[in-house]
């Protein structure tokens, strides 16, 4: 004899069925809001700096700490349910960088006490410049093929030896079990770098026109973004 069980469900008194009770995540499963600030701008891979940019534009200082608040939601994830492997993608990139499912790896430093989640990312970055490269007014485009993105997500309260700097407005801050994201409570650090120049088009109608020939400069260009050591 085939025998079913039902599945009892507690149904309210309105009778609607109450929304499941989601434990937390273990640490460091689930979303987070990064609350990062641009720190260092470098432009040395190009001969013209208007050809490299970084999101929000404004480096910070204790007056400009809204203008250049840099905040990014990421989740983190483990394929196979176990903190032992992890993967870290982007869930509402801004300006920004869309990896999915990129492998993340615990590094310690043994010498300085220190543990991280990091990750590198390599992808084509886009750049509007910020004054004319063609010498008609036109709008222009630039792309950097090989822009490596480079993050270390602190797991300590060590963090990188500095304080962390809460985001300049009130973010949710719900747990990794509820619907929101959550601060990342520690050090956060991350770096766009490339030392080759730009790929520039004259931008008509939409598209990539005419090739503009943009010189190699004498290093390499980086956005420095963190949450810590700021005063």
């Amino acid at each position: 004899m085939l025998t079913i069980s039902l599945l009892s469900v507690n149904v309210s008194p309105a009778g609607t069925v109450p929304p499941p009770n989601n434990p937390p995540l273990p640490f460091p499963l689930g979303t987070y809001l990064i609350p990062t600030f641009l720190t260092t701008i470098s432009t040395n891979c190009t001969s013209n700096p208007s050809t490299w940019r970084c999101y929000p534009y404004n480096t910070y200082t204790p007056s400009t700490a809204s203008t250049s608040y840099s905040p990014l939601v990421w989740s983190i994830t483990s394929p196979k349910n176990n903190t032992l492997n992890l993967e870290i993608s982007s869930t509402q990139p801004a300006f920004s960088y869309p990896f999915q499912n990129v492998p993340l790896e615990l590094s310690n430093d043994n010498d300085n006490q220190l543990s991280a989640f990091t990750f590198t990312y390599s992808y084509r970055k886009q750049v509007i410049p910020s004054a004319d490269i063609t010498g008609t007014n036109a709008a222009s485009r630039c792309y950097y093929n090989n822009t490596m993105l480079s993050v270390r997500l602190y797991s300590t309260a060590q963090g990188a030896g500095g304080n962390v700097t809460p985001p300049p407005t009130s973010t949710s801050t719900t747990s990794s079990g509820g619907s929101g994201p959550q601060n990342w409570p520690y050090a956060v650090e991350y770096t766009e770098t490339i030392n080759e120049a730009p790929e520039c088009y004259k931008y008509v109608n939409g598209q990539d026109t005419n090739l503009i020939n943009v010189a190699s400069g004498t290093g390499s260009c980086g956005c420095d973004y963190a949450n810590y050591g700021l005063t």
